[in-house]
């Protein structure tokens, strides 16, 4: 596993370069990267332009009152970053639908697992600037037909079970966005 960096596309139009193989945008979704210092640093790509998130003011910017809690908001500054270099990016994408298939070693001891599509681009800096993006993302049916032709039990999506895990999977996605 390892320590990474983490990067995030942070404006639509950059977005539309990183898409998973079935098309779905990575707009600020979490990238990780190990081509950069390793050091658990958040950058950011805005505009078309690499920065580099600096630490956090050491007093909150604002408050709310929200129920019986209160609100911090923080601000960070980030700072150009002038590289010049290929950086490999990858992460898996939360609106694709998992690819499940058959296993016993699974721990939740159901006997289904599930696999994401890979997501992985290389994207080309020049002093700063995104300059090119190249995809090397599987889709669903890629990761399918692979994990198929590699003797792994495939289920269907039609599949009760498969169903029921999709239905799972999207009540905790959308309890972690909120």
């Amino acid at each position: 596993m390892g320590v990474f960096d983490r990067v995030f596309v942070v404006d639509n139009e950059t977005a539309k370069l990183f898409l998973c193989g079935d098309g779905h945008s990575m707009f600020n979704v979490e990238l990780q990267t190990k081509d950069l210092d390793c050091a658990l640093d958040d950058y950011y790509v805005f505009n078309g332009l690499f920065y580099k998130r600096g630490r956090k003011s050491k007093i909150p910017t604002d408050y709310v009152v929200s129920g019986n809690d209160l609100i911090l908001y923080e601000r960070y500054e980030a700072h150009l970053f002038t590289i010049q270099d290929t950086i490999e990016l990858h992460t898996h994408c939360e609106q694709c639908d998992p690819v499940c298939f058959e296993d016993e070693h699974t721990f939740m001891g159901d006997h289904i697992s599930d696999r994401t599509p890979s997501c992985r681009w290389e994207a080309v800096f020049e002093n700063g600037r995104l300059r090119k993006v190249t995809s090397q993302c599987e889709t669903r049916e890629e990761l399918r037909k692979s994990m198929a032709k590699n003797g792994v039990a495939v289920l269907p999506d039609d599949d009760r079970v498969v169903k029921r895990h999709f239905e799972v999977r999207r009540r905790d996605r959308m309890h972690r966005l909120f």
